[in-house]
């Protein structure tokens, strides 16, 4: 289940309000992945990526953002996380200061930090967003239409960003982090972490995956997480592709 969060401006003011609400309730979001709304933020690059920095301080994991279309951000969206549409139903959590008010009477039974519940070694959340902006920037200057082969596994933490043609990774992409491609996503090994295929409107993209255990699969803003992967997928050969508005995957020695 992945949970939805509604920043809205004064964004120190909501931020205040989250961290009451965290203080309260250490852990809750250790682990889960979260949909960021951003309909009630400015449309504006500095907005945007201030507001997503001061979340990954904070430890959480988000898996992409809601409520405007990829057009509305244009070149806004360079380093920010993928703009998601569609999808399964997710759980809100948007008015933070009565989220604050419900655990105020409830027993704080529960007292262990939220770090306690991080696995031993994962990537501090300042070092992943300087990884994406820099895999973008650098994304930005490649020559149009040429495949991204990476020739060895990607690594928790790492972001594979490439905006002008397919992505090739021979070798497995680990949990927590992801490939990003303006084109197909092509992994010889277990896709682990996230893909994000189309990332620039191409609905004609496909993913493909040597082994299936994907937090997130992505093709032009339709994605499906780990949740809501076919069982009859998870673990084996697959491909994903758009089929009108509907994401469907298959296993490349099934039936299909």
């Amino acid at each position: 289940m992945a949970f939805v969060l509604s920043p809205q401006p004064p964004i120190a003011e909501w931020l205040e309000d989250f961290d009451s609400f965290a203080k309260r309730s250490p852990g809750f979001f250790a682990g889960r992945p979260v949909v960021v709304d951003i309909s009630h933020m400015p449309a504006s690059r500095p907005d945007l990526v201030h507001m997503v920095t001061e979340l990954r301080r904070r430890h959480i994991i988000i898996m992409g953002l809601d409520g405007r279309t990829p057009g509305e951000l244009g070149a806004d969206a360079r380093g920010l996380p993928p703009i998601l549409t569609g999808g399964k139903e997710i759980a809100g959590l948007a008015n933070l200061a009565d989220a604050v008010e419900e655990v105020k009477v409830k027993d704080k039974a529960a007292s262990a930090p939220a770090a306690a519940s991080e696995p031993a070694g994962a990537p501090t959340p300042d070092a992943v967003t300087e990884a994406a902006l820099a895999a973008v920037e650098k994304a930005i200057d490649e020559p149009e239409g040429e495949t991204l082969i990476i020739d060895e596994p990607v690594r928790s933490g790492q972001s594979i960003v490439h905006l002008n043609g397919d992505v090739t990774v021979i070798g497995s992409v680990a949990s927590g982090s992801e490939v990003i491609a303006a084109g197909s996503i092509h992994v010889y090994g277990a896709l682990r972490g996230r893909a994000i295929a189309g990332s620039k409107g191409n609905r004609k993209a496909r993913i493909f995956a040597q082994a299936l255990h994907a937090e997130l699969v992505a093709i032009n803003g339709l994605y499906k997480t780990a949740e809501d992967l076919e069982r009859a997928c998870i673990g084996r050969a697959v491909h994903a592709w758009l089929d009108g508005d509907a994401l469907k995957m298959a296993a490349l020695n099934g039936k299909g």
